[in-house]
């Protein structure tokens, strides 16, 4: 029989995640799929009588589902990074810090337009 480590069970970060996975289940289950159903219907409703769809709620429909997906990322363990509203300010400091460059390109014939450059044009 294997044995059950007790400091492993009594980690408070493990708890604290079970606190918020939770409140997002909740969020989701009871605020956000019931939005997303409530714009479907309008959005068919705006089809059927304007014969196009509202921007505004596709806007409001594009961060329901944004966040939908980084909750359901959350609580199946693909990331440790908590979705908004519950987001720590380190890890929003740190998505701001991150710069993508490339390395420089150092050409071997910089030196070579500087001596040319110099020189003054030959007469044929």
């Amino acid at each position: 029989m294997t044995t059950i480590n007790k400091d492993e069970v009594l980690k408070s970060s493990k708890w604290l995640r079970l606190f918020f996975m939770v409140i997002y289940v909740a969020i989701v289950n009871f605020i956000v799929l019931p939005l997303i159903i409530f714009i479907v219907v309008i959005q068919f409703l705006f089809h059927l009588f304007a014969g196009r769809h509202s921007s505004q709620l596709e806007k409001v429909s594009d961060w329901l589902i944004n966040f939908l997906g980084e909750c359901l990322i959350y609580l199946t363990y693909k990331t440790e990074q908590r979705p908004f509203p519950f987001n720590s300010e380190e890890e929003l400091n740190a998505e701001e810090n991150i710069v993508e460059a490339s390395p420089d390109e150092i050409s071997d014939d910089s030196d070579d337009q500087i001596d040319s450059g110099n020189q003054e044009p030959q007469a044929s």
